[in-house]
C-alpha cells in the first residue's frame, strides 16, 4: 500500500517541460515551378517546412526532387536545419530511438554530401522531422507528417509539432514526457527507504 502510494506521487513528478502541439506548423510545396527541368533537378521541385517555434515565425526547410515516385534529397536551409525520417503510425519518435538508428533518414545535414534517393512507397506515408526551438544545440522539436504520393504528386494530410518536447507518438498529438530529476531522486529515495525498512 505504501509503495503504491509512493509510486503514485512519484508519476506526479512526471513533466512534459511545457510542451505545446501544433498541428499546422509543417507545409509541402511545388517549388521552382517556373525554372527549367534541369535547374529543378538540382535545386529540388517539393520543399517540405517545419516552424521552429509555436508562433510560426522561423521556419527551415528541406528540398527533394520528386521524379517518378523517387525523392531525391537536394537541398537545405543553413540555420538550425531539420532531419527527416521515414516512420509508421504508432512509432514513438524521440532522440533515443533516432540514435539507435530505429528509422531511415531521408534528409539533413549530416546526410548533405550523398543526397540521398528515397523510393516513395504508393499511397499514404509518414515521415518524422526533428529541429531545435530553444535548446540549442540538443534538439527539442519532434513532429510527423503524413503524405500520399498518388503516383503523379504529393500531397500533405496532416501534422503534429511539438515544441519543448522529447518527442512525439507518430500520428497523434500526444507528446512522449521526459522523467524529471525530481523523479529520479524521488524514486531513488523511495526505493532506499522501502529496503531501509525491511533491512
Amino acid at each position: 500500500m505504501r509503495f503504491s502510494l509512493i509510486l503514485l506521487i512519484a508519476l506526479s513528478f512526471l513533466e512534459l517541460k511545457g510542451a505545446v502541439v501544433v498541428g499546422t506548423n509543417i507545409s509541402l510545396s511545388e517549388s521552382n515551378v517556373g525554372w527549367p527541368p534541369e535547374a529543378r533537378r538540382e535545386f529540388g521541385n517539393v520543399s517540405l517546412r517545419v516552424w521552429q517555434d509555436p508562433q510560426a515565425t522561423d521556419e527551415t526547410a528541406v528540398w527533394f526532387y520528386n521524379d517518378d515516385s523517387k525523392l531525391t534529397f537536394t537541398d537545405i536551409n543553413i540555420d538550425e536545419g531539420s532531419d527527416w525520417y521515414l516512420v509508421q503510425e504508432g512509432d514513438r519518435f524521440e532522440a533515443r530511438a533516432i540514435e539507435l538508428g530505429s528509422f531511415l533518414q531521408v534528409a539533413g545535414y549530416d546526410l548533405f554530401d550523398t543526397r540521398p534517393t528515397f523510393n516513395l512507397p504508393l499511397g499514404e506515408f509518414y515521415f518524422g522531422v526533428t529541429t531545435i526551438y530553444d535548446s540549442w544545440p540538443e534538439k527539442d522539436v519532434f513532429g510527423w507528417a503524413k503524405l500520399k504520393n498518388t503516383g503523379t504528386s504529393l500531397e500533405l494530410l496532416g501534422s503534429a509539432v511539438a515544441y519543448g518536447s522529447s518527442g512525439i507518438i507518430v500520428g497523434t498529438p500526444a507528446v512522449i514526457p521526459e522523467v524529471s530529476t525530481s523523479l529520479l531522486f524521488l524514486l531513488g529515495a523511495s526505493l532506499g527507504l522501502i529496503c531501509g525498512r525491511r533491512a
